[in-house]
């Protein structure tokens, strides 16, 4: 397990700390930072703490996209708590109501249903970085396009907790060509998003298609900001858009 914190200073206890167990994917942590803000009217001038499980690479993923949220005081990850049990989530939360304070909450959002309680903002922009913002733009600098004119697309994804989606998720790759062929035909011109190697068949020329595969995270999701559209099967892209 490791942690990180946006500060040192001991705790102000005049204010309270709520702490948030998760165990998801990037997908679910968009949703739920979008909720955030309802949380905090119920307990105005709250710090939040999440603790961080999932598999593989994700539960850094997720600290990479909390860190510049304001909203959240710090994180903790949990290496090992990567699956469904509730005698381990038992044990995870009794761990972490041992260095709470009287008066502060722990919450398991691991349950889809649990953070249901708490309205989602709409629209809802994640927090990012300066250099974030300035890395997507300089993406479309380089590739000769302006906020607003590609469309994104995300056909398959190969990282991550990708081993436990349903093969329906995903169309075959004649269709994805069939329908990128269509969109270039209309004069679309495609930014492909993924990870490197996740092309699906597809040819990138640099013109009418633009890779921007392998990109770190946030920069991932400037770029998405900055995009008209994407059409994708992977939830965290597609919520950075629709939010």
């Amino acid at each position: 397990m490791s942690w990180f914190s946006k500060t040192t200073k001991e705790p102000d206890r005049a204010r309270k700390d709520i702490h948030i167990l998760i165990r998801c994917g990037i997908g679910d942590t968009l949703a739920y930072l979008a909720r955030l803000d309802s949380l905090l009217a119920l307990n105005p001038g709250a710090r939040i703490y999440f603790h961080v499980g999932g598999y593989g690479r994700i539960p850094e993923m997720i600290a990479e996209l909390l860190l510049p949220d304001r909203r959240v005081y710090g994180v903790r990850l949990l290496y090992g708590y990567d699956r469904q049990s509730p005698r381990l989530e038992k044990k995870v939360l009794n761990k972490i109501r041992a260095m709470t304070y009287p008066g502060d909450i722990v919450e398991s959002w691991t349950p889809d249903e649990f953070p249901l309680r708490y309205p989602m903002q709409h629209p809802f922009m994640p927090e990012l970085f300066s250099e974030d913002h300035q890395a997507a733009d300089e993406f479309l600098r380089k590739n000769r396009l302006s906020p607003g004119e590609a469309l994104g697309i995300h056909p398959i994804t190969t990282r991550g907790n990708a081993g436990a989606f349903d093969e329906k998720r995903y169309w075959p790759q004649e269709k994805w060509h069939a329908l990128v062929e269509h969109l270039l035909k209309r004069g679309e011109r495609l930014i492909l998003f993924g990870a490197d190697g996740e092309e699906y068949g597809m040819k990138v020329d640099g013109e009418k298609i633009v890779s921007a595969q392998g990109l770190p995270l946030r920069q991932t999701m400037a770029l998405l900001m900055r995009v008209k559209g994407l059409i994708g099967t992977n939830s965290w892209c597609w919520e950075v858009t629709g939010y």
